[in-house]
């Protein structure tokens, strides 16, 4: 999985949405200069280590998340909200669950082809 600037910048403004904080003001505290996240943007260039770790800090979240939307155990955010709305499910909600998952899954998977029989001679 390449790293790159544009990606780590949408998951800093989505962050910094969820925050209701502005570049600006991540900026001022983590010590770099605003511009340098148009820079990311725009030419898919990567901050800093330290600043990398400075963002993180601020915004509540890895590094690793920082930088490649997962976190350590793997999951991405979708998943882990996956993940804690379903251990909010009692036992039948969670059959339930597995049962319209396991149908979406059937309906996903490409049929195999049926063998054609050998034509008579």
């Amino acid at each position: 999985m390449a790293i790159n600037g544009h990606d780590i910048v949408v998951r800093i403004d989505s962050r910094l949405k969820e925050k209701n904080l502005k570049r600006k003001a991540l900026a001022d505290a983590c010590g770099f200069n605003v511009a340098n996240v148009t820079k990311w943007d725009r030419y898919s260039s990567l901050p800093q280590s330290d600043t990398a770790y400075y963002i993180a800090q601020e915004l509540g979240v890895s590094v690793e998340w920082l930088l490649t939307g997962r976190e350590r155990d793997g999951l991405t955010e979708e998943e882990r909200r996956l993940l804690d709305e379903w251990r909010q499910l009692d036992g039948r909600d969670r059959e339930d669950v597995l049962g319209i998952v396991e149908m979406k899954l059937e309906r996903s998977t490409p049929q195999s082809q049926a063998e054609t029989p050998p034509s008579a001679v």
